[in-house]
C-alpha cells in the first residue's frame, strides 16, 4: 500500500495550481494552511524535512538519492510532530538542484523508504507530509511541482 501524500501550500492559488499539475493522480491531497500548523497536523505519520530542519532528531547526510526515517520520540510527540521525520536526500555532485531533478528523486525515495518501513511493521506510515518549503525551487511554478509529483507516481 502506497501512503497518501499530503502537500502543504500557503495560499489557495498555490493549492489550485498544484492540483492542476497533479491531474487525475490519486492518493495525493493538497491543503492550504500555515506551514507550522502543517508540521503538527494530526493524522500525519511522517513528514519530509531537509537535513537542516531535521537536525533536532539526529539527521545526517546519507548516500545520494537516499532518504532516512527518524523517530521524533516523546519530545516530538509532545510538541505535536508526527512519529517519523523523513530526511537526508542529497544529490550527486553532477546533478543540478532543480525541481526537474530533485522532486522525482525525493518523491520516489520517500515512497521507497515508507514501503520498507511498512514491510517491517504494516501500516506504520500511511500518510506522508511535504511542506511547501521542501518543494519550492527557483524557476518552477506550483503547477510544475504538481506535474513532477504526478509523473513520479506513475
Amino acid at each position: 500500500m502506497r501512503p497518501t501524500i499530503m502537500i502543504q501550500q500557503s495560499t489557495r492559488e498555490r493549492v489550485v495550481a498544484v492540483r492542476a499539475g497533479l491531474g487525475d493522480v490519486e492518493n495525493v491531497v493538497v491543503v492550504g494552511m500555515d506551514a507550522k500548523a502543517f508540521e503538527t497536523l494530526p493524522g500525519l505519520d511522517a513528514i519530509y524535512m531537509s537535513l537542516t530542519r531535521a537536525e533536532r532528531w539526529g539527521a545526517r547526510p546519507l548516500a545520494p538519492h537516499e532518504v532516512g526515517v527518524l523517530e521524533t520520540g516523546k519530545s516530538g510527540a509532545e510538541a505535536g510532530f508526527p512519529p517519523y521525520v523523513m530526511t537526508g536526500l542529497i544529490l550527486e555532485e553532477n546533478e543540478q538542484n532543480t525541481a526537474q531533478v530533485a522532486v522525482p528523486l525525493l518523491v520516489r525515495a520517500v515512497l521507497r523508504v515508507a514501503a520498507e518501513r511498512n514491510a517491517a511493521r504494516s501500516g506504520v506510515i500511511r500518510t506522508v507530509g511535504f511542506p511547501e518549503f521542501e518543494l519550492t525551487y527557483a524557476g518552477a511554478s506550483a503547477e510544475d511541482i504538481g506535474r513532477l509529483i504526478a509523473t513520479s507516481l506513475k
